[in-house]
């Protein structure tokens, strides 16, 4: 669909918002795996934190 929409507008001659187009969608990209990057660092954090408790409830038994 974005592809359509992108040589819709080189077609009609609007370069301009051909170019905002793949700026916009080269952004959200960004945007995207950036959130992934942090939601990914959060979960190692939590599954570390986890196993620190798993240890520590093995070793006071």
């Amino acid at each position: 669909m974005y592809v359509q929409l992108v040589e819709i507008w080189l077609t009609a001659g609007k370069l301009i918002l051909a170019v905002f187009g793949n700026v916009a969608a080269m952004l959200l990209c960004f945007l995207i795996v950036a959130l992934n990057r942090e939601y990914g660092g959060r979960m190692c954090e939590q599954v570390s934190l986890l196993n620190r408790m798993r240890e520590r409830l093995a070793s006071s038994r």
